[in-house]
């Protein structure tokens, strides 16, 4: 009787690399689903909070004063009613009505003057000293367990923090941002996880002043800043635009 010959090396090795071609193929389609989805997600995100804002154009008839926000991570304007605008006049209703979100979409980020109001870039090398940091109110977006910034070049991640000494990174003088905190009981505590916050630009517009509000994207790198050299808002799409993995929303 004729025993049954067996598999030759050569083709289980064969057998071996189609199945992982075939096993990283499906590990990247998921990844990419996975990675569209918290876009589109982020996408959602990016709506309501520019239905808050929306709301306080319309209630004030104007975009917060750029003097008084000081900085594009500065949303404190949606909680308490800025100087410069007036408060709820039923008669006429206009006024401000807020607060226009729930106190909690809001913690505080530490953050240079490396941005300008508009999103353009502030070249002057004061703004990333240590004295230029401040912490501001703002929301933050949904891509988390992102380091904070290293202040000496924001777009690197710090490789380490020290909680206590929130200046010092890597045993030297460069500033970490990009860091949130909450208060508590025992004052403020920084929190461990980093997400980017969303930044809310005004600048002026062809016809009018505008809004944007922007995501630094999953690689939690702010790369949109040639779009205050437009006097439009253009419309997101989800790839091929030029500026990163950005994503922003418009408010007109």
């Amino acid at each position: 009787m004729r025993k049954s010959a067996g598999f030759t090396l050569l083709e289980l090795l064969v057998v071996v690399a189609i199945l992982a071609i075939v096993s990283s193929l499906v590990m990247f389609n998921q990844q990419s689903i996975q990675q569209s989805s918290e876009q589109q997600l982020q996408q959602v995100q990016l709506t309501d909070y520019a239905k808050a804002v929306q709301r306080y154009y319309m209630h004030t008839q104007s975009f917060p004063v750029v003097s008084e926000r000081g900085h594009p991570l500065d949303w404190q304007f949606l909680l308490t009613k800025p100087d410069s605008v007036n408060a709820w006049q039923p008669d006429y209703q206009l006024g401000w009505d807020g607060p226009y979100l729930k106190a909690h979409k809001l913690r505080s980020v530490s953050m240079h003057q490396r941005v300008l109001a508009s999103g353009a870039l502030n070249h002057d090398a004061a703004a990333l000293l240590p004295a230029a940091i401040n912490n501001y109110r703002a929301p933050a977006d949904l891509f988390v367990q992102r380091p904070a910034m290293l202040a000496a070049d924001w777009s690197r991640p710090c490789p380490v923090f020290e909680v206590d000494n929130p200046q010092a990174e890597s045993g030297n003088s460069a500033a970490c941002v990009g860091q949130w905190s909450v208060s508590n009981a025992n004052g403020s505590q920084v929190l461990n996880k980093h997400p980017r916050p969303l930044w809310l630009f005004v600048f002026n517009g062809a016809q009018r002043v505008m809004s944007r509000i922007v995501s630094s994207g999953p690689n939690g790198r702010y790369e949109s800043q040639a779009m205050a050299q437009l006097d439009a808002c253009p419309p997101y799409i989800e790839s091929g635009h030029p500026y990163g993995d950005d994503q922003w929303v418009c408010i007109f």
